[in-house]
């Protein structure tokens, strides 16, 4: 989380005016879908580990 308000921090000094707000925003939507992702594999990861384990193993089989 702090490697993200270090982007943050560094987009804000790096730009100024309204397009320093338009790339904050970017940077926090940016943020919002890997942390989704991040969540979306832990809660899914091991399902779709075993389907493909599964898919693996029918192709090995034939």
């Amino acid at each position: 989380m702090k490697y993200f308000q270090k982007v943050i921090a560094r987009c804000q000094t790096v730009t100024a005016g309204e397009t320093g707000a338009s790339i904050v925003e970017y940077a926090l939507l940016i943020a919002l879908i890997a942390m989704a992702a991040l969540v979306a594999m832990r809660f899914f990861g091991g399902e779709v580990s075993t389907a493909y384990s599964d898919f693996g193993q029918s192709l090995h089989d034939n």
